[in-house]
């Protein structure tokens, strides 16, 4: 299985100087990611943006060194491979007295997010996804055979921000970059190998025999709902980042966009009635 964890293009940058100019652009409180900070009259609070307004006595209490821990597994105890998934728990709350312990509790929950931050903030720019397909060699060398199209298709099946919170900047045809709303501060500055992989396999299923299926409009609005509820209710029991499992959410994407194409008439007007 192809590894989730993009290149840290930052990673020898002083982490205490990313911090210190990263505590200028906010005051009172910030996100990153999934976690809400809050400057207290001493250090500062951590806690999931989701729990934001819980009363402090309802949340558990954790120390620095349990966030690594809490980091690396969903509340279900599915491994969280890709640090920057949104599927942090919740129900918790952590001090750092200090910047220093700010500084690594991010490291803790976010692995060289900071540091991407600092390289984008440092004006550090990304390749575009042709620049670096074209660099590439052995098995992923099969991916710069992908259509314009078809490679727009496969960064949404892949990089949607249900999947990941890194916010894509490097360029591909038919796309804008990611808008950070949605995503994060943290930049992903090329393609992760989960992505590369996804790229492989959809220039080769373009390239098996094509299986002809004839459904009603009726049909097709059941496969389009269906495919919906299981990306919106995905199985935890299949890893993020293995695409040979048909109920993967990525690839399960990739089915959605075709069966949407399919319901959408050549005029381009909405076909559900």
């Amino acid at each position: 299985m192809p590894s989730e964890k993009p290149a840290t293009p930052a990673a020898a940058l002083a982490p205490q100087t990313a911090l210190k100019h990263w505590l200028k652009q906010w005051s009172d409180r910030t996100e990153f990611v999934q976690v809400t900070i809050t400057r207290m009259e001493v250090g500062y609070e951590l806690r999931h943006s989701v729990d934001i307004d819980r009363p402090e006595s309802t949340l558990r209490l954790v120390g620095l060194i349990e966030l690594r821990e809490l980091a690396q597994f969903t509340r279900s105890g599915a491994f969280r491979p890709n640090k920057l998934s949104p599927n942090l728990c919740a129900g918790w709350r952590c001090r750092a007295k200090s910047d220093r312990e700010l500084e690594d509790a991010l490291r803790l929950l976010y692995p060289g997010g900071l540091a991407d931050w600092y390289a984008e903030f440092r004006g550090l720019k990304a390749k575009s996804f042709r620049e670096y397909l074209a660099r590439q060699t052995g098995m992923y060398r099969v991916a710069q055979q992908l259509t314009d199209t078809q490679a727009a298709d496969a960064v949404r099946g892949n990089c949607d921000a249900n999947s990941c919170r890194r916010r894509r900047i490097w360029e591909v045809p038919q796309l804008p970059p990611d808008d950070q709303l949605r995503t994060s501060i943290v930049p992903c500055f090329e393609p992760c190998g989960t992505m590369m992989e996804m790229a492989r396999r959809v220039v080769k299923s373009e390239q098996r025999p094509k299986i002809a299926l004839e459904l009603t409009a009726d049909e097709l609005e059941t496969a389009i709902v269906a495919a919906e509820s299981a990306i919106a209710h995905p199985h935890e029991e299949v890893r993020e980042g293995d695409l040979a499992a048909a109920g993967n959410v990525r690839r399960l994407r990739l089915l959605l966009q075709r069966l949407q194409g399919a319901a959408r008439p050549a005029d381009g007007t909405a076909s559900r009635e």
